[in-house]
């Protein structure tokens, strides 16, 4: 496999001593990976996707009753009533492991949860496709 970053490795060294378990692995060619585990954080019944195309990794958690992964910036921005703020591999791996569990009581409390994460994520996309389209059109 190509490169694999330090993060990557703790995270997924912590999925398994957890009792996650790989459900779903694909390699590819240009360096892509998608790894797919499940398990709980606190009880909670949740999926990782860990991916990475052309040298660019990503993690993704997704807690049972959503409809589809989230980035670790939307699940911080949820947690603490904020922007969304750019993030890295680094940043994702660390959120699941440290902030794991008060995400998960977070969601667990908040019957809107998936919804409000959702909305974070498609708000957050919109103001990043204006920043882009404003930035060409100045080009």
């Amino acid at each position: 496999m190509a490169y694999q970053p330090d993060s990557v490795t703790a995270l997924i060294e912590y999925l398994e001593s957890a009792g996650f378990r790989l459900v779903s692995a694909s390699r590819g060619g240009m360096g892509g990976v998608q790894l797919i585990y499940e398990g709980a954080i606190d009880g909670l019944p949740v999926e990782v996707e860990i991916n990475a195309d052309r040298g660019l990794w990503q993690a993704l958690l997704k807690f049972d009753g959503m409809d589809g992964f989230t980035t670790a910036e939307v699940m911080a921005a949820y947690l603490d009533v904020a922007e969304v703020v750019d993030g890295d591999v680094e940043f994702e791996a660390a959120f699941i492991r440290e902030r794991g569990a008060e995400a998960a009581v977070a969601f667990r409390r908040d019957g809107d949860a998936a919804e409000t994460i959702a909305e974070i994520g498609r708000a957050h996309m919109k103001r990043v496709r204006e920043e882009l389209r404003q930035g060409f059109e100045g080009a």
